[in-house]
């Protein structure tokens, strides 16, 4: 067992004439850390988290918890008696000896918001609720790659341990995961990919600087393998007495059913009282001052913060959009929507691309399609560029952003076909003509209006682009995906890119086989496909969910 640094604070210790230590305070603050005078200093991972009772010395000191020494922690208790505050302790302390270039969070509360005000630590790279799934997978790939990425540079420097490391190179961030209530993992699958992540943090983290604490109702949710690799482990009060052998082993000490109480094993074990975060006792002025204390200590730092996960909001504005997209608009690209894996905009670059597929499976998708389309053309920065609506089934109600319209009538047909023939052959001649997007609003009322030959069509789409002509054609997922028709098919087989409002299990734009346990999209929601449909992203697209 590590060897815990014990630290006298304002001890009630008994005098010579009074063998006797008055019993442990139920609501301790934590001594004062004034983090402009500790900032200045060099890393320092032992803090106080507790006043420890010490009987057979007739002290009572200060716990001081050196995460370095102690290495991975788990904290047991039950529902309402001081896991979150121990958490915030623990935390709160480390930002105040540290700078976030020195300590770093990962937040995962998976319990009752109790993380949550550490969230706006400077300190805090980002912190997960069990039910974002999208931004859990996101945290738990990111864990990941900070382990291989540190183990890769730990093998090529020659070293074994962060200590070596920053003796032959560079200073690294040690990076604490706080996990707060990992009895909500119920679902296996999910707790499986967690885990998973977990147990390589047990296992391979505390040489690379990387630790877990993590709390629990219970010691027994914990796996075997898991709770092998946890160094230190604490106990507030368990309802269940058998659990508290289980986790301090056969010289516990009695337990007392008092908020904060808890249990250590050092040489011996001891009863300690967790120290509230800050001077505050009752929970409203606390958080009130937590709130004001993180306000300071960002406002005070000034140096680089951790970089939170890359998340696209559920729903966002064209406005929000647009100022993400300006350098798109400014090169005359039309930009789609925001990538899920890393919130970049994709879209249509009509400078390499030859043309845009859009496919849409409920008309409540179609909607906002147009009119994020819609409002890229508005944007563009070339104002002689002409756009074109090709609409045979008069279904566009805004054309304000359309130069031309062309409906179903004979002749408006034939100028379109020609049109397009005009533009193929300037382009094998080598030739520019005016920079043109038309959008082709419905692909099967298009295609049975102008009666294309297949070979005609198919050069319009690999030539046209290349003179000027940047087509833009929408469909519905059912007929663009699934038709047999020899112009259809030319479409379909020749889509460089493309956006699909469709899962990937119940499209054939996108060449893999998905999941049949793939939620339905949202509206707003549509995969991105490049190479043919060989390679694909998540995007959500302006607007929001109808």
């Amino acid at each position: 067992m590590a060897q815990i640094k014990q630290y006298a604070v304002d001890t009630k210790a008994a005098l010579p004439d009074k063998p006797w230590l008055p019993p442990l305070g139920t609501q301790i603050t934590t001594p004062e850390i004034d983090h402009n005078k500790q900032w200045q200093k060099q890393r320092n991972m032992a803090v106080p988290i507790g006043l420890l009772d010490i009987p057979e010395e007739q002290s009572q000191k200060s716990l001081i918890f050196d995460l370095t020494e102690m290495t991975h922690t788990a904290i047991f208790g039950s529902s309402g008696f001081g896991k979150s505050i121990l958490l915030q302790t623990l935390v709160m302390n480390l930002a105040r000896q540290n700078t976030p270039e020195q300590v770093q969070f990962n937040l995962l509360d998976f319990g009752t918001n109790g993380l949550l005000p550490l969230s706006k630590l400077p300190h805090t790279a980002d912190i997960v609720r069990l039910n974002e799934e999208e931004k859990l997978a996101k945290m738990m790939k990111r864990i990941r790659q900070e382990i291989d990425e540190r183990k890769n540079d730990f093998q090529l420097a020659g070293v074994a341990n962060l200590t070596q490391y920053e003796a032959e190179k560079e200073h690294l961030p040690i990076i604490v995961n706080v996990l707060d209530g990992y009895d909500s993992v119920t679902d296996e699958e999910n707790r499986d990919d967690i885990d998973g992540v977990l147990s390589k943090i047990l296992r391979e983290g505390a040489a690379l600087g990387i630790y877990m604490v993590i709390s629990a109702n219970r010691s027994g949710v914990i796996r075997m393998s898991m709770m092998s690799s946890i160094e230190t482990k604490i106990a507030l009060y368990l309802v269940d007495e058998s659990e508290v052998a289980e986790v301090i082993g056969r010289d516990k000490v009695i337990q007392q059913e008092i908020e904060g109480r808890a249990q250590i094993k050092l040489e011996s074990t001891n009863a300690f009282q967790v120290y509230l975060p800050n001077k505050e006792v009752d929970p409203l002025p606390s958080l009130t001052a937590l709130n004001k204390e993180i306000e300071g200590l960002n406002k005070d730092w000034q140096g680089a913060v951790p970089a939170s996960l890359p998340i696209v909001p559920v729903e966002y504005e064209v406005g929000y959009f647009n100022q993400k997209v300006k350098e798109w608009q400014e090169n005359n690209a039309i930009a789609l929507g925001l990538q899920l894996s890393d919130t970049t905009p994709i879209g249509f670059e009509p400078i390499r691309q030859k043309y845009l597929l859009i496919a849409h499976t409920l008309d409540e998708q179609l909607v906002l399609q147009r009119e994020m389309l819609f409002e890229q053309f508005n944007k563009l920065s070339d104002k002689t560029a002409r756009k074109i609506l090709v609409d045979f089934e008069n279904e566009v109600n805004d054309r304000t952003c359309f130069d031309q319209v062309v409906e179903n009538e004979t002749d408006q047909i034939n100028a379109v076909k020609q049109l397009m023939a005009n533009y193929v052959r300037a382009a094998q001649e080598d030739k520019e003509l005016v920079p043109t997007f038309m959008y082709i609003a419905d692909l099967e009322s298009f295609i049975g209006a102008t009666n294309f030959l297949a070979t005609d069509f198919k050069l319009v789409l690999n030539k046209a682009s290349k003179s000027g002509l940047h087509l833009i054609i929408q469909s519905m997922e059912s007929y663009v995906g699934n038709s047999y028709d020899p112009v259809t098919k030319i479409v379909r087989e020749n889509a460089q890119i493309g956006i699909v409002s469709a899962r990937i299990t119940d499209t054939n734009l996108i060449d893999s086989l998905g999941s049949v346990y793939e939620p339905a999209l949202h509206s707003n929601e549509a995969y991105f496909f490049t190479a043919r449909g060989k390679k694909f992203t998540k995007v959500r697209i302006p607007g929001r969910r109808i």
